[in-house]
């Protein structure tokens, strides 16, 4: 959480306690909790201001944009990144990212490792050990920086059809004009011609997991 708090990220306090549970110690992570209204996934399901719903999504691009800049000026530094709209809040004016598990200091393939381990089936574990792609398929818009910012924009599009094609338009714009010359603009730009979609494979994977949630199930 240091390092992502470095990144200039603002997260809730958090912390993570062991406590002893069917007699043996496991971790218990602790977050300050926001309410239901401060979740910015739900607050864009009920908005009714499409400009006030742009106005959102570009404060996650904002941010999501701040930390590959950071990582470019900071070229040492390991550590994945999911800035999705389910895993943001909006408390009294001020974004917070809070999605702090598992810890994303390290390699994408040691965190493919974490990820394996917690698969909820065995044969689910057995499958990621003999297809290491994927786990890569769900932890790529992690660690790659196109991926990152298109995932965002296809959420945003799929989250409010009826606003897809003016949130499409409107993400290019602000991609266009306020990307850092340090990120690769071009690839995210053609990634955003048109509307993101996700794979059969990528959203089955989700699924056998038990990692959905709207707008990516």
């Amino acid at each position: 959480m240091q390092e992502l708090a470095a990144t200039g990220r603002r997260i809730p306090d958090t912390r993570m306690e062991l406590v002893t549970m069917g007699g043996r110690w496991v971790p218990l992570i602790v977050q300050e909790a926001f309410t239901k209204e401060d979740l910015v996934r739900q607050t864009l399901e009920g908005i009714a201001s499409q400009e006030e719903y742009q106005r959102i999504v570009n404060l996650i691009l904002q941010d999501t944009l701040h930390y590959l800049d950071h990582l470019a000026h900071h070229p040492d530094t390991i550590l994945g990144f999911h800035p999705t709209l389910r895993n943001y809040a909006l408390h009294k004016g001020q974004l917070y990212y809070f999605d702090t598990f598992p810890p994303m200091n390290l390699p994408q393939p040691e965190l493919n490792r974490i990820i394996r381990q917690s698969l909820p089936q065995p044969w689910l574990k057995v499958i990621s050990w003999i297809f290491p792609r994927i786990l890569n398929r769900v932890s790529h818009e992690y660690y790659d920086a196109t991926a990152m910012v298109t995932g965002i924009v296809g959420s945003a599009c799929r989250l409010r059809p009826e606003w897809s094609d003016k949130t499409l338009e409107a993400c290019h714009e602000y991609l266009a004009s306020t990307t850092p010359k340090t990120i690769p603009l071009q690839p995210i730009l053609k990634k955003v011609q048109s509307k993101p979609r996700l794979s059969k494979g990528w959203t089955t994977l989700r699924k056998l997991t038990n990692n959905i949630g709207k707008p990516n199930n």
